[in-house]
């Protein structure tokens, strides 16, 4: 380690940018720490500095002052090294201290920034807003009433004031820069960036292109470049959301274009593993006590990351979620959350990417939500959220990482709960089949099942990561909360396993508009091509009477064809028909508030006036997931989940 510290400073220090390379003047220089964030345990940060010369030292906060009336340093006699404990800093989150120090042997005055971390408020949402790239589109997404329940955001884009106009809405909210370290502009050194098996560069996101980090000049250039960018906006952000820290040169093998390119030369895991943890190094030395998160692989074997990271993006697919990958999904969030620094951000990402219809994504990226909101495909989401209540983290969606927008509002953000008052807890299954005796829970590597509580000021959450439904009963009634958004039950009919044809099928798997090469849009990932003249049948099923909507996808499939017949027959009978547009990669409502009933035979025949696309049927009950109604007793679907609210008496 000492040797590896000798190599360190030195490359660091020549590489670093002017904003922040020594902060030296003629006489002093050397200061740490450097401007920087602060958090609660460094109110009074112990200072040092050296003088090129003997002399005396002193500084002043948020007032520049003659020498003599500054607050004198802890040397009595002239040195060159000078310590002091800095007090009278203003701790309240954002603002920005500005310390002045100036020594005996000069004139000239070293100016040092330093702003506190804002203290995470327990009883707000747990929600994290990720992607948004002005206040405007921030609070088109929650509006301000709701931007006031948001725990977390992050951006890449917001500027200084931006900040200040969001947290003056909600002053608690802990926000994170959106950055890189492992990808920067060009017009660097050759030899800091991966070339592909051509040559060339590789573009990570529009104007950044990967870098090499087995280079360890590489690795000090976007460390300096990452703490550049909070200094330039005064440390008003509580840290850094590393985007894309891959561990392995192999999860970095795509353009922003989604193409696949092999590095042309392979230096291996251990030398690309070294680079990634030299940078860390660098920036947490230039930045030891602010949020430094990432997205980045499992837990690792050893434990540098959890010294150098106090943050973690947990990203989990709910199309592959099982009662092994969701124990799996515990022990990485517990594996962190134990062993990584204080001030700790764990982001708990539900990426329904494969599942999410591309109408959805259509609608976001064109911004046609307004406010953002979720209105199709809620379990997973339902999931994540309800997750991260069980401990102390964050959730946020992942909806595409091919297409940044400001991540959409889930109704359960509004829900209020309070702080919480207990530790997450698991259910033993009964006799009967239900669960009952909720346990308290340490170390969630040894609980025997999947059915979890924890209990709050207002209420309760509960969780069901088991792959069979869960009856809990619960020891007093609480109440569900009320919300318009969420159907009660919704399935999706896909192309590639729900439906029949009556004539031969070709599979499409690029959406239309879809950028070249990036993931297929489509619901499924790929969309049937039914030639002129068949039709495609869908048996639909209900688990309880009531009424149901049914919507369809039916994208472009050539010229000549304009409309989609769509005839819902009960037990034989038809009981409606409707027409819609063809060519469109958003779903239109087919049939509303129709009357279905378990047990009758309920198929969907669709056809048209000529080839059609069919993607996907989404069916929804007009019933509520969150009702307002009392409940005693609570049937949880697999990998589902809820908040209830304490009843009002």
């Amino acid at each position: 380690m000492k040797a590896f510290t000798r190599i360190l400073l030195p490359a660091l220090f020549a590489v670093l940018s002017a904003a922040q390379a020594f902060c030296a003047g003629e006489v002093l220089y050397e200061p740490y720490p450097r401007s920087t964030t602060l958090d609660s345990a460094h109110r009074e940060p112990l200072f040092t500095v050296q003088s090129r010369v003997p002399a005396l030292c002193a500084y002043s906060v948020n007032e520049e002052l003659p020498f003599d009336k500054m607050t004198p340093f802890d040397d009595r006699e002239p040195s060159n090294m000078h310590t002091a404990r800095l007090k009278g800093l203003n701790t309240a989150p954002g603002f920005v201290n500005r310390v002045y120090i100036k020594c005996s042997a000069s004139e000239e005055t070293l100016e040092m920034v330093y702003c506190f971390l804002t203290e995470k408020d327990d009883s707000l949402s747990g929600a994290a807003l990720t992607g948004a790239d002005s206040p405007e589109e921030l609070l088109k997404t929650a509006g301000e009433d709701r931007l006031r329940r948001v725990s977390l955001i992050s951006s890449a884009g917001m500027s200084r004031e931006d900040i200040e106009r969001i947290k003056s809405v909600n002053p608690s909210l802990v926000c994170l820069l959106e950055t890189s370290i492992t990808s920067a502009p060009e017009g660097l050194p050759d030899r800091y960036y991966l070339r592909d098996s051509d040559g060339g560069l590789i573009e990570a996101s529009p104007g950044l292109y990967r870098l090499d980090m087995t280079d360890f000049e590489a690795g000090n250039y976007i460390s300096g470049r990452i703490y550049d960018e909070l200094l330039k906006r005064s440390f008003v952000y509580d840290g850094c959301l590393l985007m894309d820290m891959a561990m392995e040169p192999g999860e970095i093998y795509t353009d922003y274009g989604g193409v696949r390119h092999s590095p042309a030369a392979e230096k291996g895991e251990e030398a690309w593993y070294k680079g990634i943890v030299y940078a860390l190094r660098n920036l947490r030395w230039l930045y030891p006590w602010g949020i430094v998160s990432a997205r980045t692989s499992a837990v690792p074997e050893d434990t540098t990351l959890f010294k150098l990271l106090n943050g973690k993006g947990i990203v989990y697919s709910s199309e592959n979620m099982t009662p092994e990958g969701f124990r799996g999904l515990l022990d990485e969030y517990n594996g962190w959350m134990n062993r990584m620094l204080q001030n700790k951000v764990v982001l708990i990402e539900t990426a329904a990417v494969d599942r999410l219809p591309a109408r959805l994504i259509l609608k976001m990226k064109e911004k046609e939500n307004d406010p953002f909101m979720i209105d199709e495909n809620f379990g997973p989401y339902r999931f994540g959220y309800a997750l991260s209540r069980l401990y102390d983290g964050y959730h946020t969606s992942r909806i595409n990482e091919y297409l940044s927008f400001a991540s959409p509002w889930f109704d359960e953000y509004g829900f209020d709960l309070g702080k919480p008052v207990s530790k997450a807890k698991y259910y033993t299954r009964e006799e009967d089949g239900r669960y009952e005796k909720a346990n308290v829970v340490n170390a969630l590597g040894s609980v025997f099942d999947n059915v979890f509580r924890r209990d709050f000021e207002k209420g309760i959450v509960l969780l069901n990561g088991g792959s069979a439904p869960a009856t809990v009963a619960l020891e007093e009634e609480y109440q569900r909360f009320s919300s318009p958004a969420a159907p009660l039950y919704e399935r999706y009919y896909d192309n590639e396993d729900a439906f029949s044809f009556s004539g031969p099928v070709a599979k499409k798997a690029l959406a239309e508009g879809a950028e070249s090469g990036a993931p297929e849009l489509y619901f499924g990932r790929s969309c049937a091509v039914c030639p002129e003249g068949s039709w495609a049948g869908c048996a639909i099923e209900v688990p309880f009477e009531g009424d149901y909507t049914l919507k369809g996808c039916f994208p472009s499939a050539g010229e000549g064809t304009s409309v989609v017949y769509c005839d819902l027959f009960v037990n034989g009978e038809q009981q409606d028909a409707c027409e819609t547009a063809a060519g469109e990669n958003k779903s239109a409502v087919l049939f509303e508030k129709v009357l279905l009933k378990p047990g009758d035979k309920i198929e969907l025949r669709i056809s048209a006036d000529g080839p059609f696309g069919l993607d996907y049927v989404y069916l929804a009950s007009e019933k509520r997931y969150n009702d307002g109604s009392s409940v005693k007793e609570i049937t949880l679907d697999p990998f589902d989940g809820i908040l209830l609210k304490k009843t009002e008496k």
